[in-house]
């Protein structure tokens, strides 16, 4: 098993682009390499295309439709992944941080075959923005903030699924109950751990606004985003490339769910 994670470098899409070192600390080690970042589309489908008999864990990050994915050329936005490459995908698990592409992109994805296909049944841009008055400096220490807490959230639960042999829909669970935690966690920081953790500029005239509108704002933000996931496919689908490394209470855990799913 691979995972195949299409990451081009382009504007707008600094949400998880530094997702990439954290995947390559956590994926590749003891000499193993089954994390492989690809920025540029044709080597990510050619990629795909030398690996069709093989079930890999696909993750993109790019900009999306709900036909196709995009990629930036000349500054304008192209279809870089159509409708009729999603037979690329055949037997992969496929994770797509891509605006609108759930709908009928995904759903041809599976029935080209792709186990399962995660994505947004929406445009997602708007959910990241916030709009408290006219201070553009405060809003944008927000977006910071919130675009850093859902990125931990994804990355941690990303690690999970694979390493811990979760299914898809406890994947998505898991990217819920960590954006909780993580947002738990934020409002118990000083101020000097908030400037360290966000890399934000904030005063100690912003703390107290900040933590307000994190405890009333963000929670209704993710639950916008959570909204518009869109799981399809086979919601028990299981990576199992690190079965061997669990530990026998966890192996028994694993074992108990699956005698559930046969029932």
């Amino acid at each position: 098993m691979n995972i195949i994670h299409y990451n081009p470098n382009e504007t707008g899409l600094r949400l998880l682009q530094t997702s990439e070192n954290y995947f390559n600390n956590v994926f590749n080690e003891q000499k193993e390499t089954i994390y492989k970042p690809i920025s540029e589309i044709n080597d990510f489908l050619g990629f795909l295309n030398s690996r069709l008999t093989y079930p890999d864990v696909v993750l993109i990050t790019a900009h999306g439709t709900n036909k196709a994915i995009l990629r930036l050329r000349k500054g304008t936005l192209v279809k870089a992944m159509r409708l009729h490459q999603t037979r690329l995908f055949k037997h992969n698990f496929v994770f797509a941080i891509s605006c609108g592409t759930a709908t009928e992109f995904g759903s041809k994805a599976i029935d080209e075959a792709a186990q399962v296909y995660i994505g947004f049944d929406d445009e997602i841009q708007s959910d990241f923005k916030f709009d408290n008055g006219s201070n553009n400096k405060f809003n944008l220490i927000l977006e910071s903030v919130f675009k850093k807490i859902y990125q931990t959230s994804v990355n941690e639960a990303f690690e999970i699924f694979i390493k811990k042999c979760l299914t898809a829909k406890e994947f998505c669970m898991h990217m819920d109950l960590i954006f909780k935690r993580q947002v738990r966690k934020t409002l118990r920081m000083g101020i000097k751990e908030l400037r360290t953790i966000y890399s934000a500029p904030i005063t100690d005239k912003y703390v107290s606004e900040l933590k307000a509108i994190i405890k009333l704002q963000f929670l209704a933000k993710f639950d916008s985003l959570r909204g518009k996931i869109t799981l399809l496919g086979d919601e028990q689908f299981v990576p199992w490339y690190f079965i061997n490394r669990l530990n026998e209470e966890e192996l028994e855990e694993l074992l108990t769910k699956v005698k559930k799913l046969k029932k």
